[in-house]
């Protein structure tokens, strides 16, 4: 008679048995999906994993242990072969494959109609999310983009939108892509470009999609974009039913990249300086802001923009996607980083700090106290607003650098994002300045913050398509900052002072953010999570730099970047 035992015993075996032919691989261990996601993302190298896993293996000697941690566990004699064991157990079945490019800079591209595609095949819920993809479709979306003067001339000029209506593109997301270069040494940075949906929600991660990246300052011709542009000529395509695909509207990036890249005229040059609009140095000066300036009514149409790109022409804007709209001007590189934030902040502070005082809105007797009470101000500012993005403690280098001449915030820890951030304490100081001392100068610098405040509250709380009145106010505030900033400028030059600096791109944001902001709000296609996006990928190039890989670092950052993309959609 068969007993209990022999039961267990031939059940157990049939299980087995079972298992083993099963052609399905086990899931991911938790803690060797951390690793590898780890290493993915550039925060651990092949050997920190190795270590991991053997110091796990000798706390389970006991226990059962993963075949890929023990494989892992066992490589730690020979670390050199950690790069090999890595890859042979990747997660990357079924993904994207990277697209190789022969005789090109950059060597490999990963193709946006195959990420999307993989994307909402294999992760649909994360799809919806990330890309914006709603159950619905997105028909709504592009009525709005349609609705504005800019946006009815936009539909005629591009042509993956002519002949086809908001309905035709329900199950198309908008798409814009960004390129920028990082630091991964002291010596070197990575460019890395990318691309995303309009609609996305997430992450810099979870929402910007690799295309490529390399290292910078290669003399080898940059021949990926062919295959890029007809990646996005795939997306635009008509998609069967339940299928979404893409539309490329917008690209972005700062301006030396655009300048210096693609071809536009550039923003530092005496002759046309402006892409827009004839502003130059001499004739037509583009830091003129009152509402007679000579550039005012000189804004170029499509055909003119097009003919004023430098020949040849780069492949991005020879393709016939690009017009006069698809440059998006960034909010981050305009305004906020070494913008107009940047100089309107600074020269407030300094005109309190300093000698040129009037009045005692930072009260002190010398320079130093003044300072200790302007960071003592702006903590608690920042406490009592629940302000997030903060600036750490002033040092006077950081408002007007000594071996400099004009003010302007800068320093490793002054970011984009708490120089924005600042904005409404130096309307609060300039404020009660201008109560103490309604002097010309106080009440000039007040207008002046009083306008740029309300231009990023127009920005940050207004929808993706303004529409008129919005719009309207943006321009009137747009005017007013740039009349009382011209103002202070040239009394200041007057004077004999360095102070209220314009730059270049003071045209673009000042002369020009309102009429790009008639298309689409500027807060939607701002560069902030591209740049993080930017680091991120640079993290990961920087520690592919080394051993065996070297020579193919752009193909293991695409491993590696599709491995970290892989665990985080599907975890």
């Amino acid at each position: 008679m068969v007993g209990w035992r022999q039961k267990a015993r031939a059940a157990a075996s049939a299980s087995s048995s079972a298992r083993s032919r099963s052609p399905v691989p086990s899931a991911l261990p938790h803690q060797l999906g951390n690793w590898l996601s780890d290493w993915a993302w550039g925060k651990k190298s092949a050997s920190d994993v190795v270590r991991d896993a053997y110091a796990s293996s000798l706390d389970h000697q006991n226990d059962r242990l993963d075949k890929r941690i023990q494989r892992l566990a066992n490589t730690r004699p020979n670390l050199q072969n950690a790069e090999r064991v890595m890859e042979s157990i990747l997660p990357v079945k079924g993904m994207m494959e990277p697209h190789h490019v022969p005789e090109s800079s950059v060597e490999w591209v990963l193709l946006p109609h195959e990420t999307l595609a993989w994307l909402q095949t294999a992760c649909p819920r994360m799809f919806s999310i990330h890309a914006g993809a709603k159950e619905g479709g997105v028909q709504d979306w592009w009525e709005g983009l349609r609705s504005s003067p800019s946006g009815k001339e936009l539909w005629g000029l591009h042509p993956w939108l002519q002949r086809r209506t908001p309905q035709d593109l329900k199950f198309h997301v908008p798409l814009m892509m960004f390129d920028d270069a990082g630091p991964i040494s002291n010596t070197s940075s990575s460019y890395v470009r990318v691309f995303y949906s309009l609609l996305g929600v997430g992450s810099d991660k979870q929402t910007r999609f690799l295309m490529a990246t390399g290292l910078t300052g290669s003399h080898v011709e940059d021949k990926s974009w062919p295959p890029l542009m007809e990646s996005f000529e795939k997306l635009a395509e008509t998609k069967p039913e339940g299928v979404w695909g893409g539309i490329l509207l917008f690209c972005g990036a700062d301006l030396d990249y655009v300048c210096n890249k693609l071809g536009l005229p550039h923003f530092n040059a005496a002759e046309d300086m402006c892409s827009l609009c004839l502003a130059n140095t001499t004739t037509m000066p583009h830091n003129n802001y009152h509402d007679e300036a000579d550039w005012r009514g000189t804004e170029v149409d499509n055909t003119t923009f097009l003919a004023r790109l430098r020949r040849p022409l780069h492949a991005c804007v020879a393709h016939p996607w690009f017009n006069i709209f698809s440059y998006r001007h960034d909010l981050l590189h305009m305004c906020d980083h070494h913008g107009v934030s940047s100089h309107v902040c600074a020269n407030i502070l300094w005109a309190h700090l300093s000698g040129e005082r009037e009045g005692h809105a930072l009260p002190g007797g010398t320079k130093d106290d003044r300072l200790a009470f302007l960071n003592d101000d702006v903590q608690g500012f920042y406490t009592a607003n629940h302000v997030q993005n903060r600036l750490p403690p002033f040092r006077e280098e950081d408002i007007k650098d000594p071996h400099g001449q004009w003010p302007v915030l800068k320093g490793n820890n002054v970011k984009a994002a708490n120089t924005r951030a600042l904005v409404p304490y130096i309307l609060a100081l300039q404020t009660r300045a201008a109560d103490m001392v309604p002097s010309d100068k106080n009440m000039h610098m007040l207008k002046v913050i009083e306008a740029l405040n309300e231009v990023y509250e127009i920005i940050y709380t207004g929808p993706c398509f303004l529409g008129d009145d919005l719009i309207s106010a943006l321009e009137k505030n747009l005017k007013k900052l740039g009349r009382h900033y011209q103002w202070l400028s040239v009394n200041a030059f007057n004077a004999g002072m360095a102070r209220w600096h314009t730059v270049g791109k003071f045209h673009y944001s000042l002369g020009h953010l309102a009429k790009q902001a008639e298309l689409i709000n500027p807060r939607w296609v701002q560069g902030y999570a591209s740049e993080s996006m930017v680091g991120s990928t640079s993290n990961i190039y920087g520690m592919s730099q080394s051993g065996p890989w070297k020579a193919g670092a752009q193909k293991v950052v695409m491993t590696k970047y599709r491995v970290g993309l892989k665990l985080m959609m599907e975890q």
